[in-house]
């Protein structure tokens, strides 16, 4: 694991930072070091929020819609936008972007990020296992991801 401050001379800095956020205090403290990063080197911040829904076709096929699946998301966003509007500092909210998606979060980040970008994630989250040290999406993502990742405690 890195971060951007250990890139050493002549090492271009990330096309964007992207942090995962689940409201968790240890995501808020991501939040708050990735926006404060972004603005230092000068690059866009997206702040991703991902969970698991039911996707999964059921049995013989049978797609399962939820008539209030569009309101959850509606909700998502709102709540998310409240949160970045909390904790980023104002003049740090210039190309700052939010995203909702379905997905495990793990997954949804290791799609969101590129080979050029820096993820950034809590040590832990809203996950079944609280009393853990370190979580399954950061461990996840810290394993997988073809960019650098920073792991806030």
């Amino acid at each position: 694991m890195t971060s951007a401050s250990d890139a050493g001379e002549g090492e271009r800095p990330p096309k964007r930072v992207v942090v995962g956020v689940d409201g968790s205090e240890h995501s808020l403290r991501a939040l708050r070091w990735a926006a404060h990063q972004a603005a230092m080197m000068h690059v866009p911040l997206e702040v991703v929020t991902a969970w698991t829904f039911p996707e999964e076709p059921a049995p013989l096929g049978i797609e399962i819609k939820v008539p209030w699946q569009e309101d959850l998301l509606n909700q998502a966003r709102a709540r998310l936008t409240q949160i970045i509007a909390a904790v980023v500092p104002e003049a740090e909210r210039d190309h700052v972007t939010a995203k909702v998606a379905p997905g495990h979060p793990s997954k949804v980040l290791l799609e969101e990020t590129g080979e050029n970008d820096l993820l950034v994630v809590g040590c832990r989250g809203r996950g079944a296992f609280e009393g853990l040290i370190f979580g399954s999406t950061s461990d996840h993502c810290a394993r997988h991801a073809e960019c650098p990742v920073v792991v806030v405690r």
